[in-house]
């Protein structure tokens, strides 16, 4: 039931890195799910109410890597980007202002998130992965004319100041920053990893997206773990 409602699918990249490594992967991902509602907390989410994911995390015993996948939800960035195709232009100062204010507050949250997976028992291992790129830099989008040039530039422009500061807070408590490489399967493409604006989940990565992603992970697994540092990480606001 809990699987149904969070749409946990069986082309995840979890379900991926399971298959390749023959081992146990518990999928706690969950639709709609953010820092406070849904890993701090509970989610109610389809008339299921999902226990917070970071104390089911908590409780398993020999954990030893955990992959994050955090900030989209917080953002809005599906939505914003969405607005941005549909929208004459996207490079107001409106939405310029509601992205920096957005950024602030994820940033706060997701330093708390860090800390907590900092204290995790065992210490695992911890990922945190970038978001894609969804767009090239010169989209040739047939009966989609709305998608230009100049809207991809904002779009990945922004995207490029959010994942440094996942990046960023990946580093300052020795976890790992993962870029997943969508470079030549973005929207519109021939062979692309992204489900498109009429799909089921539009914007999101379709099942070989799923698989690069896991292959980014599988990359960073077989180097070894950056140094745990001493003292605590503050963010440094936008």
């Amino acid at each position: 039931m809990e699987d149904t409602a969070c749409r946990r699918s069986r082309d995840s990249y979890a379900a991926d890195i399971a298959a390749v490594n023959n081992s146990t992967v518990v999928n706690l991902a969950c639709t709609n799910a953010s820092i406070e509602q849904g890993l701090f907390g509970p989610e109610e989410i389809n008339d299921v109410l999902v226990p917070s994911q970071l104390a089911r995390l908590e409780a398993l015993h020999g954990v030893k890597t955990v992959i994050v996948s955090i900030g989209a939800n917080e953002m809005d960035w599906t939505q914003f980007m969405e607005l941005c195709l549909v929208s004459p232009q996207c490079d107001d100062s409106v939405s310029a202002a509601w992205f920096s204010q957005a950024l602030d507050s994820f940033t706060v949250d997701y330093y708390d998130l860090l800390q907590r997976l900092a204290t995790l028992p065992g210490l695992p291992r911890v990922i945190v992965n970038e978001y894609y790129d969804p767009l090239p830099a010169q989209p040739d989008c047939t009966g989609e004319p709305a998608i230009t040039a100049a809207k991809s530039k904002v779009l990945l422009g922004r995207l490029t100041t959010f994942n440094t500061v996942l990046a960023d807070g990946a580093a300052s408590f020795g976890f790992d920053a993962v870029a997943p490489s969508f470079a030549g399967h973005e929207l519109c493409t021939q062979q692309s990893f992204i489900q498109g604006l009429d799909d089921a989940a539009p914007l999101h990565p379709n099942a070989a997206g799923e698989i690069a992603i896991a292959l980014a992970d599988e990359e960073a697994l077989l180097n070894p773990a950056p140094p745990r540092p001493t003292g605590a990480a503050t963010p440094t606001p936008s």
